[in-house]
């Protein structure tokens, strides 16, 4: 009753109100493994407050209170976690999803790079089409199993290079067992933990990719051997070298298509870090973090095998020759991605403030941006990594 009465309240205000809706209350009670239901009810139960005219211009926010919340679903259908589509607020309403801080609520995917009946049973995560003023905040996106490996060379021959897997992380034969993944993205550089154990850096000189096909075990039945594409090849890796591991892992963590007015802030990354928006204006990414975990005692060369955030302007793919307006990227600290920290495609606005460090490819890949986003290396600090400008 004391729900009721408390909507009640709120219809009968003449403006609009901040709302908000704990998961872990009446209706709702969420718990560690119900998050996919309990959130579409939720989304639902959201769309017809929108529908109301007196809360059109509501703030409503779903709370996930400090916690881990798994996002199950049922492998055999291969659904996104979360969906939010055709959903339209009022010109200053908000739909919020949001934690207590990505130290304390975490959200987890489902990626367990397996197959049933032949399909990938791995999760996307948020995905958002045609909608506008959303914003997800405060808390920290990851996926269920790990997505990365290393090693240590232990040998080098005529199309393979043969790697000690450190303590914790997957075999390469784990990371392509799904077959949605094969066979893209499958690479090898060189990082060191020389000067500081806890934070490895890429080696910069002499450290081209080296693209893999496959792997098996090596002949002393326990290191991997990961056989080149290029069969002939030999690889410049010399035996002790560390070398990290990347290999294209599922689907995205997010996804926005044909949106506006879309906000992520304070949100930590791990294990997946790549997201697109895809024809989005007045997108606002800030505060965010994408970092390398710790697996058995020792920080990761990677944070995952993706990049960071992609902000494209594309149609079947292509791109439209038309800059979506109104980025504004500040103030994100992105270490140790698979691929570029972030990917610009037909962008203007802003990108200032952020630290691009350790990346497996690029700082920032900008391809022809806007007035605005020219230059950035003045604007963003670059660690061991770089801004390349790509014009039409």
């Amino acid at each position: 009753m004391l729900i009721l009465v408390h909507l009640q309240l709120i219809a009968c205000s003449a403006h609009a109100a901040d709302v908000i809706w704990s998961m872990k209350n009446a209706p709702y009670y969420i718990s560690e493994d119900n998050a996919q239901s309990v959130t579409a009810q939720a989304i639902d139960d959201a769309r017809r407050h929108f529908t109301d005219p007196a809360h059109t211009d509501d703030n409503l926010t779903l709370l996930y209170p400090s916690g881990t919340y798994n996002f199950t679903g049922k492998p055999e259908t291969n659904l996104q976690a979360v969906l939010i589509a055709n959903f339209q607020p009022g010109t200053t309403g908000k739909l919020i999803v949001k934690g207590e801080g990505f130290a304390t609520t975490t959200l987890v995917i489902h990626n367990n790079q397996s197959e049933r009946n032949g399909r990938s049973t791995s999760q996307a995560g948020f995905v958002v089409r045609r909608s506008s003023r959303i914003e997800l905040r405060d808390f920290h996106l990851t996926v269920s199993h790990q997505t990365v490996s290393q090693g240590t060379v232990r040998g080098v021959g005529v199309g393979y290079v043969d790697l000690e897997i450190h303590k914790g992380f997957p075999t390469p034969l784990q990371l392509e067992s799904d077959r949605a993944n094969a066979p893209f993205g499958r690479y090898l550089r060189k990082y060191s933990y020389a000067f500081d154990p806890a934070d490895p850096r890429i080696v910069q000189e002499n450290n081209d990719q080296v693209r893999w096909a496959s792997s098996q075990l090596a002949p002393n039945g326990t290191n991997s051997r990961l056989l080149l594409s290029k069969r002939a090849f030999v690889s410049g890796f010399a035996v002790g070298d560390l070398v990290a591991i990347k290999s294209r892992h599922g689907k995205d963590l997010y996804r926005f298509v044909d949106c506006s007015h879309i906000t992520l802030d304070g949100i930590k990354f791990t294990r997946k870090t790549r997201g697109a928006f895809i024809n989005c204006p007045y997108t606002t990414v800030t505060n965010i973090v994408i970092g390398r975990e710790v697996i058995g005692g020792q920080t990761a060369c990677l944070a995952s095998p993706e990049g960071g955030p992609q902000f494209q302007s594309s149609v079947g793919g292509k791109p439209t020759g038309t800059r979506v307006i109104g980025l504004n990227v500040d103030g994100c600290t992105i270490v140790g991605t698979g691929d570029d920290c972030l990917g610009l495609f037909e962008q203007d606005g802003n990108v200032s403030g952020n630290i691009f460090q350790d990346s497996f490819a690029r700082g920032v890949y900008d391809f022809s941006p806007g007035p605005g986003l020219a230059n950035l290396t003045a604007q963003n600090e670059f660690v061991r990594c770089m801004h390349l400008v790509e014009e039409n």
